[in-house]
């Protein structure tokens, strides 16, 4: 793997498009062992997700990353159901 970049789950397109269909605005990184994407909602209350399949498992480096980060909850996203229920008031 080349350094800087990440590995994205086949589910990640859609995940995200279904975000910014409810309004909200995404914002991809692209930092090895941090999550996937900050999505924010139509207030401005920003997310971070980590994308996963249905049966993923976390990487060790997300592990460590999470183990360190002091920051606002991550959240794992592995369905459109996962979120619906993210997006609904």
């Amino acid at each position: 793997m080349l350094r800087g970049r990440t590995r994205r789950d086949a589910n990640e397109a859609a995940i995200l498009d279904s975000f910014r269909r409810a309004g909200w605005a995404v914002l991809k990184i692209n930092e090895p062992g941090a999550p996937d994407a900050v999505v924010f909602s139509q207030h401005g209350f920003p997310y971070l997700i980590e994308i996963k399949m249905p049966k993923g498992k976390l990487r060790e480096s997300q592990k460590k990353f999470q183990a360190k980060w002091t920051g606002p909850q991550i959240h794992v996203v592995r369905t459109i159901e996962d979120v619906i229920e993210m997006v609904r008031p």
